[in-house]
Parts: structure tokens; C-alpha cells; sequence
């Protein structure tokens, strides 16, 4: 009778631990390649938006409520002037690894279409959880252009007053008492025609994968090697118990061993 028939209760339960880790290890790698391709669609993305020249904001957003995934990172330009008095802080704004807030402040459109306007970015003050300085735009006429980005989805948090804890366009709007606002997308300055002193550029967007690719083919590598360590812990018992079954045969007495003794 072979080894493996005789214990086949005991290595069968290992085999069923050793399939549940690798059906674990298949659904991560799966996951990480998932991750992989929805990181390459927005990476193609910001590489085609960010090449495409500048339009007028109704070309792209005929409506107030257009928007299409599509449209991020697409520049447009708009005439008109900010509404300071309107602005706000955005919180947990963090930049190139320090803690900061975004300045958002409203544009009014030749049209009378409102959008809503991050201008840049602002370190956290040296002595309170706030800027140290908030610097913003005048109120002349002015040409900018913005990069789309879309309206950010509530979280729960909260913020003190005149600050938001994410760019939610229709729950800002409503907080400042806007009307005739795009509700789905705000934009993030790009250039300004007055020449006012800009604030701190936000990060740039990603444009590297990351390591998912990876990730996932190490996933399918600790699949594999689960069950290699199986067939070697199967050979190793194997082996001892053949090892085990032949020093018992060699140390049986022989008949000349009896002679021997007499």
C-alpha cells in the first residue's frame, strides 16, 4: 500500500487549506489587475485631456448640468470675474506630503453662469488650523482658463465656518446661496489674464501605474508556491516514513544472529 493511500485523510485536509489560500491569491491578483487597468484609463485620460488645446466652457458644458467622465482634465477658458466675498477654504488639502487647504472661490461668467474655482493651494499656519495668509482675487474683469475636474461625492465630514470638507459643487452652492451654477464639475486655475500672484499649484495628476502589476503577479507566485510546499511537505513525510520503515527492517534480528548469540 502506497504512502499517499494510507494517509490520504491527513494530506487531504492540507490540500483543501492550500486551494482555499489560492483561490484567496487569485481573487487579490485579480483585484490588483483590476486596479491596474482603472489606473491606465485615467492615466490615458489625463494624457489626452491635458494635449487637447483650450475651448470655451459652453462648447464642453452647453448645460448646467453637463458633464461626462470623459471632460476631466479638459482646459476651457471663461471671461468674466471671481466673487470673493463668496469664497471658501477646503480642508485636509494635502501637497507634496504637507497639510493644506484649497482656496475656492466662485467665477460669474459673461453668461451668468457660476463655476466654481479652486485657485490653488495653501499650507496650513504655523500656530492655528488655518492659513497664516489667504490672499484673494480682485473682482476685475478678467480671462481664465480651468481644468475640469468632477463634483466630489459627501463624505459625512464636517467643517467650521467658511471652510468645506470637499468640493460637493451642489452642497456648496446651496451654502453660499448660488444660483445658475454648473452642479457637476468646478474647475482648477490654470491661468489667469490679470497676472494676479498665484497661489501654490496642486499636485499634478498621476501619470505612472504604480506597482499592480506587480502586486498581482506576486499574488499568482504565492498561489503556486503554496502548493509546491505541499509536494515538498508530501516527499519530506513521505521519505521519513520510508526512512523509519526500512531501520526497522535492518535492525530484525537474523536467524546467524541467533546462532551467533547461542
Amino acid at each position: 500500500m502506497s504512502y499517499l493511500t494510507e494517509n490520504w485523510r491527513k494530506w487531504s485536509k492540507w490540500l483543501a487549506v492550500v486551494v482555499v489560500f489560492a483561490i484567496a491569491c487569485g481573487f487579490l491578483s485579480n483585484w490588483q489587475f483590476h486596479r491596474r487597468e482603472e489606473k491606465l484609463v485615467k492615466i490615458n485620460l489625463v494624457i489626452k485631456n491635458f494635449d487637447t488645446a483650450t475651448v470655451s466652457v459652453d462648447s464642453l458644458l452647453p448645460e448646467l448640468s453637463s458633464w461626462n467622465n470623459g471632460l476631466e482634465w479638459r482646459a476651457v477658458s471663461l471671461v468674466g470675474l471671481y466673487l470673493p466675498g463668496k469664497s471658501l477654504l477646503v480642508r485636509n488639502r494635502p501637497n507634496q506630503g504637507s497639510p493644506g487647504f484649497e482656496q475656492l472661490v466662485p467665477f460669474l461668467a459673461e453668461d451668468g453662469r457660476i463655476l466654481l474655482v479652486s485657485r490653488g493651494w495653501l499650507p496650513t499656519g504655523n500656530e492655528q488650523d488655518f492659513p497664516d495668509a489667504n490672499p484673494l482675487p480682485s473682482t476685475s474683469q478678467r480671462t481664465i482658463v480651468v481644468r475640469l475636474r468632477p463634483s466630489e461625492q459627501h463624505d459625512g465630514r464636517t467643517a467650521p465656518e467658511r471652510e468645506v470638507p470637499n468640493i460637493e459643487v451642489p452642497r456648496i452652492a446651496k451654502v453660499l446661496g448660488l444660483s445658475n451654477v454648473y452642479l457637476k464639475t468646478y474647475g482648477r486655475v490654470y491661468s489667469d489674464s490679470t497676472g494676479e500672484a498665484k497661489l501654490r499649484d496642486l499636485e499634478a495628476p498621476a501619470t505612472e501605474e504604480g506597482n499592480n502589476f506587480s502586486y498581482a503577479l506576486q499574488w499568482i507566485v504565492f498561489a503556486v508556491m503554496a502548493f509546491g510546499a505541499l509536494f515538498w511537505m508530501i516527499r519530506q513525510e513521505r521519505d521519513r516514513s520510508i526512512g523509519r520503515v526500512r531501520t526497522k527492517v535492518r535492525k530484525k534480528p537474523s536467524d546467524e544472529d541467533f546462532e551467533d548469540a547461542n
